[in-house]
């Protein structure tokens, strides 16, 4: 049933993205590939991993897209070997405070957490609903080109043993494609 809501979920975030692109005579895209850290607030070791972002620029300063992460941390060898897979799928908001070379920006993600335990004895998996606030800045190197780098406090809502809020910090790349 989750995985349904999941699907119907991005699914409208893509509808909605594509009448955005309908208005729009000259539209932005960007693709951010961010490789990065989730490290849960409670005293456990980070998680290593990426997101990959498509974004278009509602207009200078505005932008709406989707996000997908896969972070994952391993535990033990052999047999006793247990892996945490962190996966956020989200729809993400972004609201630069400059256009210039150095461009800050601050927004929200929301949508679905999936944390996998695999291996060990008992592999488990949720699916979760969270959202995410974040800072980050876009450092352009040319209008194709940027770096792009981020820190983001996500919550997630479920079950008592999977609410555990963590931080995330990415940096990356981002490239820009403008559309006619």
């Amino acid at each position: 049933k989750k995985s349904l809501i999941m699907k119907k979920y991005l699914l409208l975030s893509l509808l909605g993205i594509s009448i955005l692109c309908s208005n729009q005579l000259a539209a932005q895209f960007s693709i951010a590939l961010t490789p990065g850290i989730l490290k849960p607030t409670k005293a456990t070791d980070p998680q290593l991993g990426f997101t990959i972002s498509g974004k278009y620029a509602v207009n200078e300063k505005t932008t709406v897209g989707l996000n997908f992460g896969r972070y994952t941390k391993s535990y033990g060898s052999g047999l006793y070997k247990i892996t945490l897979v962190t996966s956020p799928i989200t729809g993400l908001f972004e609201y630069a405070f400059s256009t210039g070379k150095f461009s800050p920006y601050a927004g929200a993600d929301l949508g679905f957490y999936s944390a996998k335990t695999l291996g060990g004895l008992v592999p488990s998996k949720n699916n979760l609903f969270g959202a995410a606030l974040a800072l980050g800045f876009n450092y352009h190197i040319n209008k194709h080109v940027a770096i792009n780098s981020n820190a983001k406090y996500h919550y997630s809502v479920g079950n008592n043993s999977s609410r555990v809020p963590f931080i995330g910090f990415n940096a990356g790349i981002l490239l820009s494609f403008g559309i006619k």
